[in-house]
Parts: structure tokens; sequence; C-alpha cells
């Protein structure tokens, strides 16, 4: 008899438990629901992620939430596409065929006001190494994979500038330079690692206190609001580098010097990322004009042209090509145009590009508008 009754406290013990959980999922949808609603739509991007939940570190070392590059940028952007670098909070000249020259912008400065300097990125990349590139470290193991060394080493040249030394002799260096940079490695702010966050931490500690003021970003944007299905940002109206941008975008004549920028709503005053675990669900959201994009190709793809949504192709791979931090001018036509983004990459010979980067080590890819490897 005491048995079964064990039994029995068991079961209602679980079913309380699973009840509260669901009470809590339900209260974190409807708070999150209530949040989304409160943001302008004609003044917020919206992206949907087809996961359950989000990661919650804001580490620059290891990373899981979404957006972090609005907070935590790289030094630079760099476009696959047309093979270019952007400065984002540096600018690069070679000395050499082998030394890179970091010159950080002089008034590159964090969220609480200390300057971006080149005791960031020589933390940064001695930071790395003493993690002896942990699993967590992807760019780090690329980086210092024995006997593939890219970076032979960095100097610290003043405040603001950094010398890195490129190891001509790695069959992929030149190549995983811009990778690199655009993909991987967002700046820790030094003073705040260094005085605030112990040492053994300096990994695992996932930087996203809100009491604290963290994460301390460089970034156009700040985080608003983070839950596991919900992550807002705001754009910084008063952010160092806009300046930066609008000086970019007047050189490529996608903007007039006497135009404002930014401007009421755009870049978009607010960027948000929706977890969304159903495929179908998420394309509803679409379809109802509640978001603008899935980041992920999602089963049923076919069934969004009969909607009215669209990919960046009709067929296989159906991805966009990979571009870095490219919402700041992305409203601007002709890029605006479906058929201009696809003539654009079709166009691109690959057996060509096979051929010619690193080294003619790269292989063409199967498919006729795949991306090299």
């Amino acid at each position: 008899m005491r048995r079964y009754l064990y039994k029995i406290v068991y079961t209602i013990s679980i079913l309380l438990i699973t009840i509260s959980m669901l009470s809590v999922l339900m209260y974190l949808s409807s708070s999150s629901k209530l949040i989304a609603q409160e943001l302008p739509r004609e003044k917020t991007l919206t992206f949907i992620s087809v996961t359950s939940a989000f990661g919650d570190s804001f580490n620059p070392f290891s990373a899981s939430a979404p957006g972090i590059d609005l907070v935590l940028p790289p030094l630079f952007a760099f476009n696959f596409v047309t093979d270019t670098w952007y400065p984002i909070l540096a600018n690069w000249t070679w000395e050499n065929d082998t030394v890179l020259v970091i010159k950080i912008f002089p008034d590159a400065v964090w969220d609480d006001g200390k300057p971006v300097t080149a005791d960031d990125v020589i933390f940064t990349f001695n930071t790395s190494i003493r993690e002896r590139c942990s699993d967590i470290l992807y760019w780090c193991r690329a980086l210092y994979t024995p006997g593939n060394f890219y970076f032979v080493g960095w100097e610290k040249v003043d405040d603001k500038t950094v010398k890195l030394y490129i190891n001509s002799t790695a069959i992929r260096a030149y190549r995983a330079i811009p990778w690199v940079f655009a993909s991987w490695i967002r700046l820790a702010p030094s003073h705040i690692f260094t005085t605030q966050i112990d040492s053994t931490e300096w990994i695992k500690n996932k930087f996203n206190d809100p009491a604290r003021g963290w994460p301390v970003g460089a970034g156009p944007y700040k985080l608003k609001y983070f839950d596991p299905s919900l992550v807002i940002f705001e754009r910084k109206d008063n952010w160092w580098g806009w300046k930066y941008i609008k000086s970019l975008a007047v050189k490529l004549g996608v903007l007039k010097p006497d135009e404002p920028y930014p401007t009421d709503s755009y870049p978009p005053k607010y960027i948000v990322w929706r977890a969304q675990p159903s495929a179908d669900l998420a394309r509803a959201a679409l379809i109802a004009g509640e978001a603008d994009a899935i980041g992920t190709v999602v089963p049923g793809l076919k069934a969004y042209a009969k909607q009215g949504l669209g990919a960046w192709f009709d067929t296989s791979p159906y991805y966009n090509p990979y571009a870095a931090l490219t919402v700041f001018i992305q409203h601007i036509p002709p890029i605006t145009i479906p058929e201009v983004k696809k003539a654009v990459f079709i166009a691109i010979e690959r057996e060509a590009i096979a051929s010619a980067i690193v080294f003619g080590y790269a292989d063409v890819p199967p498919d006729p508008i795949g991306a090299p490897n």
C-alpha cells in the first residue's frame, strides 16, 4: 500500500512541476508578445529563428545569443561577394606583404565611455591563446591549427595601433584574414574583463548582467531586452561610428552628403530576434507581417511562394551570399530588388574563383550557384 502511495505522490509532484514550468513558459511567451507589440512596427526589423530558445551568452569569447555583432562588432566587415572590406571599429593598411597595420578609429569608445584601444585587441588575442583555443573558440582553433599558424605575432604600436604579422607560408593565411575579422573576432573590453571578472571566468562568464550594464559594447546597438524567446536591440542614435557609416554610404553613392543619417526609421530603431520552435508558425508570422525574415532555411520553403513570400533563390541552395553588417545600407535600391541579388550571385564565375583563391586549393562547388569551399 505504501508503495502505491509513493507512486501517487510522485506522479502528482511531476504533474505540479510540469504545470509550473508550462505556466512560466506561457508567462514568458505572453510577456514577450506584449514587449514586442510596444515597438513601432515601421521602425523595427524582426528576425525569426526556428529554435526552441536562444543562448544567453554575450561574452565575446563564447557568444551564443543572437545579434551580438550589433553590440560587439568585429574590427572590419567583409563582403564575400564583392571581395570588399569595410571599416567598423578600425581602418587598416598593409605595411608590406606580411604586416597588417590595424588603426582603431580615434573616437571609438565603449558604452561606458572608455576608449577602444590597442590593449583591447592584444587582450582579445592573448586571452584566446591562454585558453589554448578551447572547443568554444572556433575561430581560434582555425587560426592556430598546429603547422598552419595564420598569424605568427602581434604587437601594440601605440594606444590605437596594432601590427599583425601574417604567416605567408600558411596556405590559407590570406583568405583567413577577412574571414576571421568579419566572422569571429569580437573585441572584448579589456578594462571590464581584467578588473571586474575573475581571470578564471573570462571564457565562462556570460557577460549579460543588465544590473551592471553588461554587455558593454562598442557597436551601434545596445541590448534592450532578453529572454529565452525574445531578444531586442535598440539603436544608439549618439553612436560614435555613424559618421563613418554615412561617409562610406556617400562614397558608395547611396547617400547624399546633405542627407541625415541615421533618420527616424533607418537603420531600424529596433532589431528583434524571436525564437519560434515551429517552422509553420514562423511562416505564419511572416505571412501576417509580424516578422521580416527567417534567418535559416526551413522545411516547406516552396510553399512560401504561394503566400507571396520568397528566399534569395527559388531553388536550392536558397541562401544569401554572406556579408557582415549590411543592415546599414540594404534598404537602398537596387539592392532591394530580388532579381538584382539573384543576377549578381549567378554571374559569379565560381570555377575562376576556385582556381584563384587560397593558392588554388579551393574546391569548385557541386551546386552551380554554390560558393567555393
